[in-house]
Protein backbone atom coordinates (compact mmCIF):
# COMPACT_ATOMS: atom_id res chain seq x y z
CA UNK A 1 0.00 0.00 0.00
CA UNK A 2 2.45 2.15 0.82
CA UNK A 3 4.68 2.73 -2.68
CA UNK A 4 1.07 2.98 -4.24
CA UNK A 5 0.21 5.68 -1.82
CA UNK A 6 3.60 7.77 -3.09
CA UNK A 7 2.92 7.50 -7.02
CA UNK A 8 -0.52 8.51 -6.62
CA UNK A 9 0.58 11.92 -4.30
CA UNK A 10 2.13 13.37 -7.94
CA UNK A 11 -0.72 12.78 -10.02
CA UNK A 12 -2.86 14.93 -6.91
CA UNK A 13 -0.24 17.50 -7.70
CA UNK A 14 -0.54 17.47 -11.46
CA UNK A 15 -4.46 18.19 -11.16
CA UNK A 16 -4.42 20.50 -8.32
CA UNK A 17 -1.86 22.53 -10.25
CA UNK A 18 -3.76 21.91 -13.68
CA UNK A 19 -7.03 23.48 -11.89
CA UNK A 20 -4.93 26.59 -10.32
CA UNK A 21 -3.66 26.80 -14.29
CA UNK A 22 -7.70 26.73 -15.44
CA UNK A 23 -9.18 29.04 -12.67
CA UNK A 24 -6.71 31.80 -13.16
CA UNK A 25 -7.09 32.27 -16.84
CA UNK A 26 -10.94 32.17 -16.08
CA UNK A 27 -10.32 34.83 -13.13
CA UNK A 28 -8.79 37.33 -16.38
CA UNK A 29 -12.01 36.10 -18.85
CA UNK A 30 -15.06 38.29 -18.61
CA UNK A 31 -17.92 37.51 -20.74
CA UNK A 32 -19.38 41.07 -22.25
CA UNK A 33 -22.77 41.83 -24.41
CA UNK A 34 -21.64 42.67 -27.78
CA UNK A 35 -24.51 45.70 -27.88
CA UNK A 36 -22.31 47.20 -25.12
CA UNK A 37 -19.15 46.92 -27.16
CA UNK A 38 -21.15 48.64 -30.16
CA UNK A 39 -22.12 52.00 -27.84
CA UNK A 40 -18.63 52.30 -26.82
CA UNK A 41 -17.80 52.14 -30.38
CA UNK A 42 -20.47 54.62 -31.06
CA UNK A 43 -19.08 56.72 -28.09
CA UNK A 44 -16.27 56.82 -29.72
CA UNK A 45 -16.90 57.73 -33.02
CA UNK A 46 -18.45 61.00 -31.81
CA UNK A 47 -15.37 61.71 -29.62
CA UNK A 48 -13.47 61.51 -32.94
CA UNK A 49 -15.77 64.14 -34.42
CA UNK A 50 -15.75 66.53 -31.42
CA UNK A 51 -11.52 65.91 -31.23
CA UNK A 52 -11.76 66.94 -34.91
CA UNK A 53 -13.84 70.09 -34.67
CA UNK A 54 -12.10 71.21 -31.56
CA UNK A 55 -8.82 70.99 -33.94
CA UNK A 56 -10.49 72.95 -36.43
CA UNK A 57 -11.60 75.67 -34.31
CA UNK A 58 -7.85 75.92 -33.35
CA UNK A 59 -6.32 79.82 -34.02
CA UNK A 60 -4.27 80.14 -37.04
CA UNK A 61 -1.05 80.89 -34.36
CA UNK A 62 -2.46 77.81 -32.70
CA UNK A 63 -3.82 78.92 -29.70
CA UNK A 64 -0.65 78.92 -27.54
CA UNK A 65 1.76 75.97 -26.52
CA UNK A 66 -0.82 74.27 -24.06
CA UNK A 67 -3.43 74.33 -26.12
CA UNK A 68 -1.39 72.68 -29.08
CA UNK A 69 -0.22 70.11 -26.72
CA UNK A 70 -3.61 69.18 -25.04
CA UNK A 71 -5.33 68.68 -28.60
CA UNK A 72 -2.19 66.35 -29.43
CA UNK A 73 -2.69 63.92 -26.22
CA UNK A 74 -6.49 64.62 -26.86
CA UNK A 75 -5.98 62.59 -30.73
CA UNK A 76 -3.40 60.21 -29.37
CA UNK A 77 -6.03 59.05 -26.15
CA UNK A 78 -9.05 58.96 -28.85
CA UNK A 79 -6.58 56.46 -31.23
CA UNK A 80 -5.75 54.45 -28.76
CA UNK A 81 -9.11 54.23 -27.17
CA UNK A 82 -10.91 53.17 -30.79
CA UNK A 83 -7.48 50.58 -31.34
CA UNK A 84 -8.34 49.19 -27.68
CA UNK A 85 -12.49 49.06 -28.56
CA UNK A 86 -11.44 47.46 -32.05
CA UNK A 87 -8.98 45.02 -30.49
CA UNK A 88 -11.71 44.09 -27.72
CA UNK A 89 -13.97 43.44 -30.39
CA UNK A 90 -11.62 40.55 -32.32
CA UNK A 91 -12.19 36.82 -31.56
CA UNK A 92 -9.94 33.67 -33.51
CA UNK A 93 -11.66 32.30 -36.12
CA UNK A 94 -11.22 28.91 -34.46
CA UNK A 95 -14.34 29.03 -32.63
CA UNK A 96 -15.88 29.06 -36.57
CA UNK A 97 -13.62 26.30 -37.39
CA UNK A 98 -15.28 24.33 -34.42
CA UNK A 99 -18.67 24.90 -35.08
CA UNK A 100 -17.81 23.82 -39.11
CA UNK A 101 -16.11 20.67 -37.52
CA UNK A 102 -19.37 19.73 -36.49
CA UNK A 103 -21.10 20.52 -39.32
CA UNK A 104 -18.92 18.02 -41.72
CA UNK A 105 -19.25 15.66 -38.80
CA UNK A 106 -22.74 15.61 -38.88
CA UNK A 107 -23.58 16.26 -42.60
CA UNK A 108 -20.88 13.27 -42.88
CA UNK A 109 -22.94 11.04 -40.26
CA UNK A 110 -26.33 11.57 -42.49
CA UNK A 111 -25.14 11.07 -45.59
CA UNK A 112 -23.05 7.75 -44.51
CA UNK A 113 -19.70 9.37 -45.17
CA UNK A 114 -16.25 9.41 -43.40
CA UNK A 115 -14.44 13.34 -43.61
CA UNK A 116 -11.61 14.10 -42.19
CA UNK A 117 -11.46 18.05 -41.81
CA UNK A 118 -8.51 20.21 -41.59
CA UNK A 119 -7.90 23.44 -40.72
CA UNK A 120 -5.28 25.90 -40.72
CA UNK A 121 -4.65 30.31 -39.67
CA UNK A 122 -7.07 29.85 -36.46
CA UNK A 123 -5.14 31.91 -34.77
CA UNK A 124 -5.93 34.83 -37.18
CA UNK A 125 -8.59 37.21 -35.44
CA UNK A 126 -11.37 39.39 -36.83
CA UNK A 127 -14.46 41.16 -35.41
CA UNK A 128 -17.13 39.02 -33.53
CA UNK A 129 -19.71 40.79 -35.21
CA UNK A 130 -18.12 39.08 -38.80
CA UNK A 131 -17.64 36.10 -37.56
CA UNK A 132 -21.06 35.69 -36.53
CA UNK A 133 -22.47 36.67 -40.04
CA UNK A 134 -20.59 34.39 -41.28
CA UNK A 135 -21.53 31.74 -39.89
CA UNK A 136 -24.63 30.64 -41.79
CA UNK A 137 -22.68 31.07 -45.13
CA UNK A 138 -20.00 28.98 -44.20
CA UNK A 139 -22.44 26.75 -43.07
CA UNK A 140 -24.12 26.30 -46.00
CA UNK A 141 -21.05 25.76 -48.12
CA UNK A 142 -19.37 23.18 -45.90
CA UNK A 143 -22.50 21.37 -46.25
CA UNK A 144 -22.71 21.64 -49.77
CA UNK A 145 -18.67 20.42 -49.82
CA UNK A 146 -20.05 16.94 -47.81
CA UNK A 147 -23.49 16.25 -49.74
CA UNK A 148 -22.46 17.32 -53.01
CA UNK A 149 -18.44 17.32 -53.32
CA UNK A 150 -17.24 14.20 -51.57
CA UNK A 151 -17.94 11.08 -53.14
CA UNK A 152 -19.24 8.05 -51.38
CA UNK A 153 -16.41 5.52 -50.59
CA UNK A 154 -17.19 3.19 -53.58
CA UNK A 155 -17.20 5.67 -55.53
CA UNK A 156 -13.86 7.35 -54.05
CA UNK A 157 -12.12 3.81 -54.09
CA UNK A 158 -13.11 3.10 -57.48
CA UNK A 159 -11.67 6.31 -58.33
CA UNK A 160 -8.35 5.65 -57.09
CA UNK A 161 -9.04 7.86 -54.31
CA UNK A 162 -8.86 6.83 -49.98
CA UNK A 163 -11.91 6.19 -48.83
CA UNK A 164 -11.96 8.91 -46.29
CA UNK A 165 -12.38 12.14 -47.93
CA UNK A 166 -11.28 15.47 -47.40
CA UNK A 167 -12.34 18.90 -46.39
CA UNK A 168 -9.94 21.85 -45.72
CA UNK A 169 -11.09 25.39 -44.54
CA UNK A 170 -8.37 27.99 -43.66
CA UNK A 171 -8.17 31.42 -42.88
CA UNK A 172 -5.82 34.03 -44.58
CA UNK A 173 -4.88 37.81 -43.19
CA UNK A 174 -4.41 40.16 -46.44
CA UNK A 175 -3.16 42.60 -44.07
CA UNK A 176 -6.87 44.94 -45.24
CA UNK A 177 -9.26 41.83 -43.93
CA UNK A 178 -8.62 38.09 -43.78
CA UNK A 179 -9.72 35.43 -46.82
CA UNK A 180 -11.71 32.15 -45.62
CA UNK A 181 -11.15 29.24 -47.71
CA UNK A 182 -13.30 25.97 -47.96
CA UNK A 183 -12.21 23.13 -50.37
CA UNK A 184 -12.37 19.36 -50.81
CA UNK A 185 -10.86 16.37 -52.47
CA UNK A 186 -14.10 15.27 -53.84
CA UNK A 187 -14.94 15.46 -57.49
CA UNK A 188 -16.83 18.99 -57.00
CA UNK A 189 -20.06 20.19 -58.30
CA UNK A 190 -21.50 19.61 -61.62
CA UNK A 191 -22.38 22.35 -63.31
CA UNK A 192 -24.76 20.99 -65.71
CA UNK A 193 -26.78 19.89 -62.62
CA UNK A 194 -26.39 23.42 -61.27
CA UNK A 195 -27.57 25.18 -64.66
CA UNK A 196 -30.36 22.22 -64.97
CA UNK A 197 -31.80 23.07 -61.11
CA UNK A 198 -31.74 26.51 -61.35
CA UNK A 199 -33.92 26.36 -64.47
Amino acid sequence: EGPLAEEEHPAEELDKTAMKRIAHSYDNIISVDLAKLDRLQDLIGELVIAEARAESAMPADGGGEHLEASIKRLKKLTDELRSGVMSIRMTPVAGLFQKMHRVVYNTGRKLGREIEFQTSGGEIEADKGIIDTLGDTLTHVVRNAVAHGIESADERIAAGKPAVGKVSMSAKNTGSGIVITVSDDGRGISQAKVVEAAR
